[in-house]
């Protein structure tokens, strides 16, 4: 949750296979905001930003094979 603004709350989180959702209350809506805080991340920086249904925060949708993939050595 570092990389997250200072008023950020996990709220809920999913994982299915080589996906993970976690959703994240905050007054930030920019969804740029939240991409930018997980570039670099070694296992998180696949991720997509939406702003959630209710207006009240975000959805990040993370791609673990992607992440996984880059930490791979070249052969």
């Amino acid at each position: 949750m570092q990389p997250l603004p200072a008023d950020a709350r996990l709220v809920s989180w999913q994982r299915e296979g080589e996906r993970l959702q976690a959703g994240v209350l905050s007054r930030e809506l920019d969804p740029r905001k939240y991409v930018s805080a997980f570039e670099g991340h070694p296992s998180l920086s696949a991720v997509v930003a939406s702003p959630a249904t209710d207006g009240k925060g975000m959805l990040l949708d993370f791609s673990l094979a992607a992440a996984a993939a880059a930490l791979e050595p070249a052969p």
